[in-house]
């Protein structure tokens, strides 16, 4: 194995991830608090997302597209899908 292999191997078992970020689809479930739903598979509470200053108008039944960080313990909102 070369050594930049060796590197990069080591790397990827420090952060324990081949896949550090994941974007997904939620759809908001409350808005105060902030609850979104994941591709109805689980919910996050407005704890573990950091919405961006140019999310605005954030409504019950809004698509809102998601960055999850390294680790999955916080989602940052991208926002707002378009309206199909």
């Amino acid at each position: 194995m070369s050594l930049l292999n060796l590197i990069k191997e080591i790397g990827r078992d420090a952060v324990g991830s081949d896949d550090p970020v994941a974007v997904l689809y939620a759809a908001v479930t409350r808005v105060s608090p902030l609850e979104v739903s994941v591709d109805q598979r689980f919910r996050l509470a407005e704890d573990f997302l950091v919405v961006l200053d140019h999310v605005t108008d954030i409504r019950v039944g809004s698509s809102l597209v998601l960055l999850r960080v390294q680790g999955g313990q916080s989602f940052i909102v991208l926002g707002k899908a378009a309206e199909s």
